[in-house]
């Protein structure tokens, strides 16, 4: 994505207009036009600036094509170290998950208890006399 496609999305997230960021910056409205359109492209120092003021890494806007992520309307540049941070979510995640198991494997031995009161019939076969794969 380009510098002007970058740019743009910035501005369409965050509500701002090319008059905002005039006066953010200090420049006239032709020269942001001209970012904006991928006509032109600012000096590092203002990119440096447009960076801060969207809060987003310098690198992603000059070349560095991270991934994008929009998550209840919040924006976020997947830079590596926000990866790791993801991957941090996603153990968590992957515990509770492990913890639900576990719980499933509980419940499981606790039937198996209840079957082999039952003479190792299940309940439903020992109350209706039926097996389940009847039906």
């Amino acid at each position: 994505m380009d510098f002007g496609k970058k740019l743009r999305l910035l501005l369409w997230h965050s509500g701002f207009s090319n008059s905002d960021l005039v006066r953010k910056l200090g420049k006239n409205k032709a020269q942001i036009s001209r970012w904006v359109n991928g006509n032109n492209k600012p000096n590092p120092n203002i990119i440096k600036e447009i960076s801060e003021i969207f809060n987003v890494p310098y690198e992603w806007l000059i070349d560095v094509d991270y991934p994008i992520l929009i998550k209840d309307g919040e924006l976020s540049i997947l830079t590596p170290d926000k990866r790791i941070l993801d991957s941090f979510e996603l153990n968590k995640v992957q515990s509770q998950l492990g913890n639900v198991e576990k719980e499933i494997a509980s419940t499981k031995l606790e039937l198996n208890y209840l079957r082999s009161l039952l003479g190792g019939q299940s309940f439903f076969k020992k109350t209706t006399g039926k097996n389940t794969n009847e039906f």
